[in-house]
């Protein structure tokens, strides 16, 4: 039974915080409510503040573990 090893590997997001990079790792299996969790927690903002990600373009992204990776950059 072959599974590819790179399906239980976590994933990265980078959160620009203050003008400071934090780095969010999570599972491909977390919840949404998990991610959002260490979102919160990563930002040392309130669990009840509305958060919203959005990409380069302005485009809203999903808190889910589908969301895309990016870079410190």
């Amino acid at each position: 039974m072959g599974s590819s090893s790179s399906s239980y590997a976590p994933k990265t997001v980078y959160l620009d915080v203050d003008g400071k990079v934090q780095r969010v790792i999570f599972s491909r299996h977390c919840s949404p409510c998990d991610i959002r969790e260490l979102l919160c927690t990563s930002s040392n903002i309130a669990r009840n503040t509305a958060i919203l990600l959005v990409d380069a373009e302005g485009a809203l992204i999903s808190i889910d573990p589908t969301m895309p990776t990016n870079s410190p950059k």
